[in-house]
C-alpha cells in the first residue's frame, strides 16, 4: 500500500507539472502583452465581481457573529434595482473553491481569482487520472489521457478562457462515472452520491446535461458490457439509481431548491426558439479544422490533434481493444453525430438555444480512448498503419483545403503538425516502450493543443487575448465609483446612475452604492416584464441592465439621484440633473454589443445630481388596473407610472369612462429617404450593410424624444435575396475580405445573421439599438423597443436608422414619441410633496414609516417600494401581517389608510427553508443508505 502511495504520488506530481507547464504555455500571449484571465465579457462583469462580493460577504458574516442583530444577508439592494444574493451569485457563491476568497484582500483578488482557473484545470486532470486508475490503467497512457481531457475545447475554450467555474463540471464528471461503475459492480454508492450532490450543488444546469449523459452512459455500459442481463436485474439497477441520484440530489437542497424555483420563473427559459434541423455548410466545412484546433468557431468541438489521431487509430485498432472498443466508439459516436445536429444541442440545453457546452462528454470519450489505445500501437499491423495514414491524409487535405479557402494561419499550422504528429503515430510505436510511447505522445498532445491555443489567442489567429482585462486593473474597473473622495458624500439610500458601461457591471455590488448595473444568468422575471412593458433599450438582453436608457421617468421613480456621466456622454445626461462635483479620471471601457475587444482609457468624469429624484418608498394616492397601463402606448406608460401607482387588475376596478389625458406626443413618422433598402408592406427590407433610412416628424419642444419600433423582428436575407434587392435599389455590395472562389461557393457557405446592431442618429446624438432572432442564444423574446435619443430644448424634427447587417426587418409600428419633460418634473414633484413615507435598510428588511394625511382624511393610498416584486418578502403593518401587492408591473405596494403607520417588511430567499429541509433529509437518507450497506456486508 506504501508503495502503491507513494507511485501515485510521484505521478500526480508529474501530472501537476505537465499541467502547469501546459498551462503557462496557453497563456503565453497573455503573459507576453500584459492581459490577464479575466475575458472582458463575463469573467469581469460577472464571475469576478462575485468573487470579490463573496470574500467581503463571507467576512461579513463570520465577523457579525454573536453581535445581537446577527442575520446572514440574503438580499442585496446594491445588486441591480435589488436582487437575491444566491441565487444572483448561482454558480459562484455555491462553488467550494471560491470559499477561498474570504482570506483575499480586493487589492489581490484578481490574482488568486486566476490561480483558482489553474487549480480547477488541475483537479480536472487528477479526476480524470482517479477514473483510469479506477479501471486499472497504466500511468503513462493515463497522462496522456488526462491532458487530452483538459486541453479540450469544453475546458480551455468555455473553462479557462471564457466561465472558470464550468471547469467544476470537468472535475466532477469524471468522478460521477466512477462512481456510476461502482454501483455496477455493487460496489458503495457514496462516491456518485457525492459527486451528483456536489455537481446539484453547484449548477442545475450541468446536472441536467449530466444525467442525460450518464443515462445514455449507463446503457451502453447495461448492454455492451459482458453481465448477466435480465427483466429484475434491470429494475433492481434503476432502483437503485433512482435512490442513490435523488439522495444527492436532497444533499444539495440548500442551493437546488431555490435556484430551481429561480430558473422556472424566468421567461426566456421555455422560449419558441427557431432550431434548424442541421447546421449550416460552412459548420461541417470548417468541423476538421476545429476538431483538431485549426479554429475555435465552435468552442466543444476542439478535441486537438493528438486526440483525433488517437480516436483515428482506436477506431482502426478494434482487434487488440477487444471488448473495450464498442462501448466506447458508441459513445463517441452518438456524441459527435450529435454535435452535427443542432436539435440535439438544444435538447441538452433544457430545448432553449442549440449549444455545445454539453461536448465535454466527447472530449471525455476522446480522452479515454487515448489511454486506451497507446499501449495497443506497438501491435498494429501494416495494414492498420496504412488505414490510419490514408484518414490522416484525407484529414490533412480537409484542414489544408480549410485554411486556403479562408486564408487562415492558425488552420494551416494545424494542418501542420497534424501531418507530422501522424508521421511520429506511426515510426515511432514500433520501436519505443509503452512508457517512452507515452512520453512522445504527451509531449505531442501538450505542445501542439496549447499551442493552437497560443496561436488562436494571438494575431496570428483571432487575436482573443486581446478580449482580456490587462494585468492587475480589474480591481480599479469594479470599482470605478469607489475612487473619488466625493462618492463619499453621496446619500447611499438613493441611487446612482451611468451613461455608459465605465468600468465594469455589477461594481454597484462591489462597491456598496444602490444603482440599476445588473448582469446575472439568474434575473427577476417581474422586473423584466416591466422593463420590457416600457420598451427599455439599455440593453437586448433579459439578464443584463445597463441602467434604465436614461429616461428621465425612470431615473426620478426610481430613486436615482445621482447620475455618472463622462465628458463625451455628457449629452446622455437626463434633463434636470446638475453637474456637482468631478470625480477625475475613471477607466472607460464602452459597451461593444457585438463582443468586440476595446482598449481602456481613462477619461474625465463628473457627478451630477437631481433633487426631485423620489426615494425608494413612496406613497401613491390613486391607483389603476394594469388592463388600463396595457392599453397606452410604450412610452405613455412611464408618464402614467408617474401619476398613479399600477396594480393587477383584480386589485382596483378599471373605469371604463375614465380617460386618461397624457402630455406625451405619438407622431408619425414620414419616409423622406431612403439609400440601399426598400419600405414595404409592414417591412424594411435592407440590401446590405449601413443602409440607412430618414425619417421625419413635426417635432416637440423641451421634451425627450423616443424612436419606437413595435413588434421589430430581424430576418436575415440570404445571398440571392441580397444581390436582387441590391440591383433594385442601385447599390453594390462590397464582398468580405473572407469571401474567396466562385459565387456559387460563397453562397453555399453563407450562415444567416443571429442578431443586427441599429444605429439612430438625430442630429448631433447617436444612439444604438441590437436586436436578436430567435436563433441567438441571448435571444429573450423582445421585439418593442423605445430608444430615447434624449432631451432636446428645440423640436427634434429629422431621425436616421443606420442598419448593422442586411435583411428583412418586419414591425407593426415605427414612430416618433416625445414626452415633454416639464410634465415629467410637475408630476414627480407632485408625488414628492405628497409623499408621507420614509424609509431605511437594514439586513434582509426595510422599514417604511407613513405618516398621517395631513388633511386627516381616511382614503386608500399604496405604499410604494421601488424595490423588484418577489415572493421571497413578507410584510407586518403596525405588526399585522399584511398583503404584498405587485405594482407597477415588477415593483411592490401595500394598501394602507389615511393614518400613520410602521410597515416592516422582511426577506427569505424562497425555497431556502424547504431546501435546508431537503438538505437534512439528504443527509439522513446517505448516512441511512451506507449504514445498511455495511449491516448487509456483515451479513453476507
Amino acid at each position: 500500500m506504501k508503495g502503491l502511495i507513494r507511485t501515485r504520488g510521484r505521478y500526480f506530481a508529474l501530472l501537476f507539472a505537465a499541467c502547469l507547464a501546459t498551462f503557462a504555455l496557453m497563456c503565453a500571449v497573455f503573459i507576453e502583452n500584459g492581459r490577464s484571465l479575466l475575458w472582458q465579457n463575463d469573467s469581469l462583469s460577472l464571475y469576478y465581481p462575485l468573487f470579490v462580493y463573496e470574500g467581503q460577504w463571507l467576512r461579513d458574516v463570520f465577523g457579525s457573529i454573536g453581535q445581537p442583530d446577527f442575520a446572514v444577508p440574503l438580499y442585496s439592494l446594491d445588486i441591480g434595482y435589488g436582487a437575491d444574493i444566491l441565487a444572483t451569485a448561482g454558480g459562484c457563491f455555491n462553488d467550494p473553491l471560491n470559499l477561498i476568497s474570504a482570506f483575499c484582500p480586493p487589492e489581490y483578488a484578481e490574482y488568486l481569482f486566476e490561480a483558482l482557473i489553474f487549480v480547477r484545470f488541475f483537479l480536472a486532470a487528477a479526476a480524470f487520472s482517479l477514473y483510469c486508475f479506477g479501471h486499472g490503467r497504466g500511468q503513462g497512457p493515463t497522462l496522456c489521457g488526462s491532458l487530452a481531457y483538459v486541453l479540450c475545447g469544453y475546458v480551455v475554450m468555455w473553462g479557462v478562457m471564457r466561465h472558470p467555474n464550468f471547469i467544476n463540471l470537468a472535475i466532477l464528471l469524471p468522478l460521477i462515472l466512477w462512481g456510476t461503475d461502482k454501483v455496477f459492480e455493487r460496489k458503495s454508492p457514496a462516491l456518485l452520491m457525492v459527486s451528483m450532490g456536489l455537481l446539484f450543488f453547484f449548477s442545475v444546469y450541468f446536472s441536467y446535461m449530466t444525467l442525460i449523459a450518464l443515462f445514455i452512459y449507463c446503457l451502453i455500459k447495461y448492454f455492451l458490457v459482458p453481465r448477466k442481463r435480465s427483466l429484475r436485474d434491470f429494475a433492481a439497477l434503476l432502483g437503485r439509481f433512482v435512490l442513490y441520484l435523488g439522495t444527492a440530489a436532497l444533499l444539495a437542497g440548500l442551493f437546488l431548491v431555490p435556484i430551481v424555483l429561480v430558473l422556472t420563473s424566468m421567461g426566456r427559459v421555455g422560449l419558441t426558439r427557431e432550431i434548424p434541423l442541421l447546421e449550416t455548410l460552412n459548420f461541417y466545412w470548417q468541423l476538421g479544422s476545429n476538431l483538431v484546433g485549426g479554429s475555435f468557431n465552435k468552442r466543444g468541438m476542439f478535441l486537438g490533434i493528438v486526440p483525433v489521431l488517437g480516436v483515428i487509430a482506436f477506431l482502426i485498432g478494434r482487434r487488440q481493444l477487444g471488448r473495450s472498443w464498442a462501448p466506447w466508439a458508441l459513445g463517441f459516436g452518438l456524441c459527435f453525430v450529435g454535435a452535427l445536429l443542432p436539435p440535439v444541442g438544444s435538447a441538452m440545453n433544457g430545448f432553449g438555444y442549440a449549444t455545445d457546452r454539453w461536448l465535454l462528454v466527447l472530449g471525455f470519450c476522446a480522452a479515454y480512448m487515448l489511454v486506451l489505445v497507446v499501449p495497443q500501437l506497438r501491435r498494429f499491423g501494416r495494414r492498420q498503419w496504412a488505414v490510419f495514414t490514408l484518414v490522416g491524409a484525407l484529414l490533412a487535405v480537409w484542414t489544408g483545403a480549410y485554411a486556403f479557402d479562408v486564408l487562415s494561419k492558425q488552420a494551416a499550422m494545424a494542418c501542420v503538425l497534424l501531418v507530422a504528429i501522424a508521421i511520429v503515430f506511426v515510426l515511432v510505436p514500433r520501436r519505443v516502450s509503452v512508457a517512452a510511447m507515452s512520453a512522445v505522445v504527451a509531449v505531442c498532445l501538450a505542445g501542439s493543443s496549447a499551442g493552437l491555443v497560443v496561436i488562436g489567442s494571438s494575431k496570428w489567429g483571432t487575436s482573443f487575448a486581446s478580449s482580456f482585462v490587462p494585468s492587475g486593473e480589474a480591481v480599479e474597473l469594479t470599482r470605478a465609483f469607489a475612487v473619488a473622495d466625493e462618492a463619499a458624500l453621496l446619500d447611499k439610500d438613493y441611487r446612482i446612475d451611468r451613461a455608459g458601461a465605465y468600468g465594469a457591471r455589477n461594481q454597484t455590488m462591489v462597491s456598496g452604492f444602490k444603482g440599476f448595473d445588473f448582469f446575472s444568468s439568474y434575473y427577476n422575471q417581474k422586473l423584466d416584464d416591466s422593463r420590457y412593458d416600457l420598451g427599455v433599450a439599455s440593453h437586448w438582453t433579459n439578464y443584463i441592465y445597463n441602467g434604465v436608457d436614461r429616461r428621465l421617468a425612470l431615473e426620478l421613480l426610481g430613486g436615482a439621484r445621482y447620475f455618472v456621466a463622462n465628458d463625451d456622454d455628457r449629452d446622455k445626461v437626463p434633463y434636470g440633473y446638475a453637474p456637482v462635483a468631478d470625480l477625475g479620471e475613471m477607466p472607460i471601457w464602452d459597451d461593444d454589443e457585438e463582443g468586440g475587444a476595446k482598449e481602456l482609457r481613462m477619461s474625465p468624469v463628473r457627478l451630477y445630481e437631481s433633487d426631485v429624484a423620489l426615494p425608494l418608498a413612496f406613497t401613491y394616492d390613486e391607483a389603476v388596473p394594469e388592463s388600463t397601463y396595457r392599453s397606452l402606448p410604450l412610452v405613455e406608460r412611464q408618464e402614467l407610472l408617474t401619476r398613479v401607482c399600477v396594480l393587477a387588475d383584480e386589485r382596483v376596478a378599471r373605469n371604463e369612462d375614465e380617460v386618461l389625458r397624457m402630455a406625451t406626443v405619438e407622431q408619425e413618422a414620414d419616409i423622406v429617404k431612403e439609400k440601399g433598402l426598400v419600405v414595404r408592406n409592414g417591412a424594411i427590407e435592407v440590401a446590405k450593410r449601413g443602409a440607412r433610412l430618414r425619417i421625419a416628424v413635426e417635432g416637440v419642444s423641451d421634451a425627450e424624444n423616443y424612436v419606437v419600433f413595435e413588434n421589430l423582428v430581424f430576418n436575415p436575407l440570404g445571398p440571392a435575396g441580397q444581390r436582387a434587392l441590391a440591383e433594385e435599389t442601385g447599390v453594390k455590395i462590397e464582398p468580405k475580405k473572407t469571401d474567396r472562389g466562385p459565387e456559387w461557393w460563397t453562397d453555399l457557405k453563407w450562415a444567416p445573421d443571429r442578431s443586427a446592431p441599429l444605429q439612430i442618429k438625430a442630429g448631433d446624438r447617436e444612439r444604438s439599438l441590437k436586436i436578436a432572432n430567435s436563433r441567438n442564444a441571448g435571444y429573450g423574446g423582445k421585439v418593442d423597443w423605445a430608444v430615447n435619443m434624449g432631451y432636446s430644448e428645440k423640436p427634434v424634427k429629422s431621425f436616421t436608422i443606420k442598419f448593422g447587417k442586411p435583411g428583412v426587418y418586419t414591425f407593426d409600428k415605427m414612430y416618433v414619441a416625445s414626452q415633454p419633460v416639464a410634465a415629467i418634473e410637475e408630476n414627480v414633484k407632485k408625488l414628492q410633496d405628497e409623499n408621507a413615507a420614509s424609509v431605511s435598510f437594514g439586513t434582509n428588511r426595510i422599514s417604511v414609516d407613513v405618516a398621517a394625511e395631513k388633511d386627516g382624511s381616511d382614503d386608500e393610498r399604496y405604499v410604494f417600494l421601488s424595490v423588484p416584486y418577489s415572493p421571497g418578502w413578507s410584510a407586518t403593518v403596525d405588526g399585522q401581517p399584511a398583503e404584498i401587492l405587485q405594482a407597477n408591473v415588477g415593483f411592490m405596494a401595500l394598501a394602507v389608510d389615511g393614518a400613520g403607520h410602521d410597515v416592516q417588511l422582511t426577506y427569505v430567499t424562497p425555497g431556502l427553508v424547504a431546501g435546508a429541509w431537503c438538505s437534512v433529509a439528504g443527509i439522513a437518507l446517505f448516512a441511512g443508505i451506507l449504514l445498511v450497506r455495511k449491516k448487509m456486508r456483515k451479513r453476507a
